[in-house]
């Protein structure tokens, strides 16, 4: 049987927890890939240096009540002087930027917009706050560069927060942007730091799932949509997201480190197809590579422990159906077979050392994050130094040419109204010259109704009989 044969692939508990609180307790990022001080000298710009973030919030709100709109530059100059607001304050601010998230200036924001919210929210730890305004993409529209990124999951990976560090890995495996190296390993390390967890703690992959199931209400709409299912923005299984977020690390990767977690990215995203193929591979293939044992064990357990689900005998109706009607699903027979196929290649496995004993992910990933941070953190602050530079001196030229505008716009309407008045002068000198041209106008000036006799007929109701008839 499976269990048999995977039972020697079992880590001993007592070296896991070791293994768990050492990789907890190691550093990532030094303290100098913040760029504080370069980052805190950005609030002495003439642009920022003069503006209090209090009133000009007002100011802001004034102008969404009356104008229904403000520009991307007062944006941007709002959230780099966030830091400056009591936390009381915070949830104002969030207003304002869900509703400038919903004008057509929202395009125009600025690439320091984001940077400095975040920054802001972290330095105030408003954790909560801000994994809401990043989910939240269509209410706010708040998206990770590569810098905040890498200091969002080094600074939840240092205070064992491991879930926020993997939620960061989420929304960089489904915006599909791995080009930073550094990004790619952090985002890697959270994810293995967050099913060590998990492990560790089985019962939060259960935690708050009888919170989701609501009542279901019906509700009268104009016209019917099918639910699509697109298995990338409808995941909302943690552990489904996870998987997904490994085999999109790793899929381009090579080697027993990516292999093992590209294997464990299979089970848990629930494609066991896929991670039998690749099991398959290395029997079949010439080239080296193998898996852990690790590895294999975790993708038998979640092969496992897979819910399955039978075909319903009676369809829904179009207005019935649901996103979770339309999610994959695997029924015992598929199950059945995926495991008789993992056992038939278990042996094979063996006989051709495609599993290696000895390997250690833990160990194996932390050292190539190290590395890479050690080849890109000089590489990151240089370009941070060089980034708030080119942000700051693109925040003045916005606003110089956003102050251009209004006076350009200010002189135009003067120009107007000093042109109204002039033919207003002309005319009243003019007069006697043209009263006769004037006299002539004013008899072909449309006739209107007294006020007196629109009142009587908005008094008068006709009888029911006699609204159409013709006078």
């Amino acid at each position: 049987m499976a269990s048999c044969g995977l039972r020697r692939l079992v880590l001993q508990q007592k070296h896991f927890k070791t293994f768990l609180s050492y990789s907890a307790r190691r550093t990532l990022l030094s303290e100098a890939y913040s760029c504080n001080d370069a980052w805190q000298r950005r609030l002495q710009d003439p642009v920022l240096l003069k503006v209090d973030a209090g009133s000009f919030g007002v100011k802001l709100q004034e102008q969404f009540d009356i104008v229904g709109r403000v520009s991307a530059i007062d944006m941007d100059i709002f959230a780099n002087k966030l830091i400056e607001l009591d936390v009381v304050q915070l949830d104002f601010a969030q207003q304002l930027f869900q509703r400038f998230r919903r004008t057509d200036e929202t395009v125009r924001m600025l690439e320091s917009t984001p940077h400095a919210l975040i920054r802001t929210l972290l330095d105030l730890k408003e954790y909560s706050r801000l994994m809401t305004m990043l989910k939240d993409k269509i209410g706010y529209g708040i998206f990770l560069d590569d810098i905040s990124a890498n200091l969002l999951m080094d600074h939840f990976i240092k205070r064992n927060m491991f879930k926020e560090a993997a939620c960061i890995a989420f929304d960089l495996m489904l915006q599909e942007d791995w080009s930073h190296p550094l990004s790619r390993r952090l985002a890697w390390y959270a994810c293995h730091l967050r099913l060590q967890q998990l492990q560790a703690s089985p019962e939060e992959q259960t935690e708050g799932a009888d919170e989701d199931e609501e009542e279901m209400q019906y509700v009268k709409v104009k016209y019917i949509l099918t639910p699509w299912y697109d298995d990338h923005f409808d995941l909302n299984k943690e552990t489904q997201l996870l998987g997904k977020t490994l085999v999109s690390i790793t899929r381009q990767e090579t080697g027993t480190l990516a292999l093992s977690y590209q294997l464990i990215g299979w089970g848990l995203y629930e494609k066991f197809e896929q991670g039998l193929a690749l099991l398959q591979t290395l029997v079949g293939g010439t080239e080296a590579g193998s898996v852990s044992a690790n590895a294999l064990k975790l993708f038998s357990e979640a092969l496992k422990n897979i819910e399955t689900k039978e075909k319903p005998e009676q369809e829904k109706s179009a207005g019935e159906l649901t996103l979770e009607d339309v999610r994959p699903y695997i029924t015992q027979d598929q199950k059945e077979a995926y495991i008789q196929q993992l056992e038939e290649l278990l042996p094979q496995l063996d006989s051709s050392a495609r599993v290696n004993e000895q390997f250690m992910e833990g160990e194996a990933l932390f050292a190539l994050t190290q590395t890479t941070v050690e080849k890109m953190e000089a590489i990151d602050v240089e370009d941070q130094n060089a980034m708030f530079k080119e942000w700051s001196q693109r925040r003045q030229d916005m606003l110089d040419a956003q102050i251009q505008a209004a006076r350009t716009k200010r002189k135009k309407e003067e120009i107007v109204n000093r042109l109204l008045a002039l033919k207003d002068q002309e005319e009243r000198l003019s007069y006697f010259d043209q009263n006769d041209q004037i006299t002539v106008g004013m008899s072909k000036a449309p006739s209107y109704k007294s006020l007196d006799m629109i009142q009587d007929e908005e008094q008068f109701v006709a009888a029911p009989g006699e609204r159409q008839r013709k006078k």
